[in-house]
Order: C-alpha cells, then sequence, then structure tokens
C-alpha cells in the first residue's frame, strides 16, 4: 500500500515536472529587414538546437521593418508563461512611426467642415498652396482678394508645390487593376536593374495617364530618392504628396510611409514643408493617417532632435515589454542587429540599468560571411540561454 501511495505521487510529480518543461518555449521577435531571405534558414537551424532538449520550442517572429510598438501588441497576444522572449527590433522607430501617435499623445484640433470627397481635398489643399484651379472663377477672386488685402509677408511659402493632377478634368479613367500591378513590377525592375531614366520616363508616362493611382507616385518618389540627382529630394516629396492628394482615404497607400522616411531622414526647410503639408491633411482630414498624425507630434525639423525623441519611445515600448513580462514570468533577452545601428546603445544602456534584462552583441564579424554568422549567432543565443538558465541542460 505504501508502495502504491510512493508510485502514484511519483507519477504526479513526473506528470507536472513534464507538462511544467513542455510549456517552455522561446519567442523570438526578429525585423528581418538585415537578414532578408536568410531568415527562415537562421529561424530554422535556431529552432533544431533548442528541439534538442526535447522540451525547448521556438516562436519565430519576423517582420520587416517592425518597431517596438508592434512588437508589444505581439507579446500582448502572447499567453504562455515561463518563456523566454528575444527580441531583436528598434531600428525600425526612426522610419516606421506605427505607435508613434499613441506615445506622443497628438491631440487633433476639432474641425467642424471636415471634407469628404477626394476632389474637395485637393481643392481646399491646392487654395492653401495659391495654386490656381483655372476653370474657378471664385478660386481667383479669392487669390486676388488675398493678395490685396492680406499681408502675406509672415504666410509660409512652400518650397515644393503638388501637381494636384485631380484637378485635371480629364484625369478620371477607368482603371485595369492586373495592367496597373504589371506596370507597377515593371517600373521596380527597372530600378532594381539600376535603368534609372528609363525608369523615370515611364513612370511620368502612366501618372500622366493614371494620375489616382498613388503606387505609381510612390516608385516615382523612392526613384529621386535613390538617384540622389539635383533637388531630388524637393521632387520625391512631391511624387508621395501627389501620391496622397490621389488616394488621401486609403490607410495603405505607401506615400504616407514616403513622407514619413524623407521626414525622419532629413532636416532644415523641406522638413518645414512636411509639416505644412501635413498640418493641411490634417485640417481636412484629421485621424486620416496614423503617419501624419506621428509626424505632427514629432513636428521638429532638427534630425538630432527627432532622433532623441524615438529614443525616448523606444525605452518607454521596452519599459512596458518588460512590465509585461515580469507580470507573465517570462525572461526578456534583447540583441543587436547584424550591423551597426543607432538604436543599439539604447537596448544595450537599457539592460545595463536592468538587471533581470539580457543583452547579446550579436554583430558580423569583419571576417564571417552570412552562413558563418547565422552558425555562430545561433551557438551564441543557445549557450546564453544555457548560462542564465532559461532553458534546461
Amino acid at each position: 500500500m505504501k508502495f502504491k501511495k510512493v508510485l502514484i505521487l511519483f507519477f504526479i510529480v513526473f506528470f507536472y515536472t513534464v507538462s511544467y518543461c513542455q510549456e517552455k518555449s522561446v519567442v523570438y521577435i526578429m525585423d528581418n529587414s538585415y537578414l532578408g531571405d536568410n531568415t527562415k534558414e537562421y529561424f530554422y537551424k535556431l529552432g533544431k538546437k533548442l528541439e534538442n532538449d526535447n522540451v525547448i520550442s521556438l516562436i519565430p517572429i519576423s517582420k520587416n521593418d517592425i518597431n517596438t510598438s508592434e512588437a508589444l501588441d505581439i507579446l500582448k497576444n502572447i499567453k504562455k508563461k515561463n518563456a523566454t522572449i528575444i527580441l531583436n527590433v528598434g531600428e525600425a522607430n526612426y522610419y516606421n512611426l506605427y505607435g508613434f501617435s499613441v506615445f506622443g499623445k497628438y491631440k487633433h484640433k476639432n474641425r467642424k467642415n471636415k471634407v469628404v470627397s477626394v476632389r474637395d481635398i485637393n481643392i481646399e489643399i491646392a487654395k492653401q498652396y495659391s495654386v490656381l484651379n483655372k476653370n474657378t472663377f471664385t478660386d481667383l477672386i479669392n487669390i486676388v482678394g488675398r493678395q490685396l488685402f492680406i499681408d502675406d509677408s509672415n504666410r509660409f511659402k512652400p518650397l515644393v508645390i503638388p501637381k494636384f493632377y485631380l484637378l485635371n478634368s480629364s484625369s478620371a479613367q477607368n482603371i485595369n487593376v492586373a495592367s496597373s500591378v504589371t506596370s507597377y513590377t515593371y517600373a521596380w525592375n527597372l530600378i532594381y536593374e539600376g535603368k534609372f531614366d528609363e525608369a523615370h520616363k515611364f513612370l511620368v508616362r502612366i501618372i500622366n495617364k493614371q494620375p489616382n493611382q498613388s503606387m505609381f507616385h510612390y516608385a516615382l518618389g523612392a526613384l529621386h530618392l535613390l538617384k540622389d540627382d539635383e533637388k531630388y529630394y524637393e521632387n520625391a516629396l512631391r511624387a508621395f504628396e501627389d501620391g496622397i492628394l490621389a488616394d488621401p482615404f486609403n490607410k495603405d497607400n505607401l506615400c504616407y510611409k514616403g513622407l514619413v522616411v524623407m521626414f525622419m531622414m532629413y532636416e532644415g526647410e523641406i522638413i518645414k514643408d512636411i509639416l505644412f503639408f501635413s498640418g493641411l491633411l490634417d485640417k481636412y482630414m484629421p485621424n486620416i493617417s496614423k503617419d501624419i498624425s506621428a509626424i505632427l507630434s514629432i513636428g521638429n525639423c532638427e534630425y538630432d532632435k527627432k532622433i532623441e525623441i524615438i529614443n525616448k519611445w523606444i525605452l518607454t515600448d521596452i519599459d512596458l515589454i518588460k512590465q509585461l513580462c515580469d507580470s507573465k514570468n517570462i525572461n526578456l533577452v534583447l540583441t543587436s542587429y547584424p550591423v551597426s545601428v543607432r538604436s543599439e546603445n539604447v537596448m544595450k544602456q537599457y539592460s545595463k540599468e536592468h538587471k533581470t534584462v539580457s543583452f547579446i552583441d550579436d554583430k558580423v564579424k569583419s571576417d564571417e560571411d552570412i552562413s558563418e554568422w547565422i552558425n555562430n549567432s545561433v551557438s551564441r543565443i543557445y549557450l546564453m540561454l544555457k548560462q542564465k538558465g532559461f532553458i534546461n541542460e
């Protein structure tokens, strides 16, 4: 009888021990903008290494340009406890502003006359740029009146003025979606092949025919940034603004992203133009784009100041992630990118100030190719997890 009780107790302990171990997992959230197509191989090798312990499973989550706010959203939905979270994120925060409008707490002004028509939006914004629609007599009277009776000496005069394609009555056309996608792919193939002049001519021709297709404006803006020729930043900004005005209610319009990238990359007069344009969008279409809200929330023309603001945002998100991990008894590990990036010092400093947060310097060495780095990185991650006691021996 005594032996039977001991045996039953043994099976109970064994069952809960195995169940507890099997719950252990490593969740790895990676910004794969640097590894690209090699991400799958990396996760495969790390997963095999961890599974050799028979009780550790790898949950890989990768996305191009994922930022800390997106990682936080993902972790809020992770139900597992007794796990380890590895984060390879942060650098995308400097150009992917998803979630920043919450951090920046941008407040939209109350708007009584919200514009709901794409054409009306173009008309209202064109007025602010003093662009005259020659077919509208009222616009002529308004502009002449402003010139005669209003002191415009302190009024901001933008460097870049959109072309307002949609105010041309001949711009409306039936769009063949399949043909548009084929043309868009062809344009990017020309860009990838370095045929910039050919790509430019092609995109201009397509835009003149289909000005309300924002993706072509986005490709043209990206092309100008890549060409880096005279006034490239002005031409790129004009393309992105034209693309937004072509399809302003589409929150997936890539030209919003193009505007964000330019806002974060540059400083000086061109940023004043971006803030002016963003302010007009917010005036006539409040809450239409979180990217616009983020730009206006940052609202600074100095590059270093913008980086300082983004660093604070990264730290705030990481602190929220740490609190979430602490509440679920989850280990938190931060890793560097394969190459030197701006966010690395922010992450490294955070781990120094918080002893329960680990940091792994996982950069590619000068004598390593990508395959060697993957093997060495997997070994470094595995060794650290063992040394910290995050996985079983």
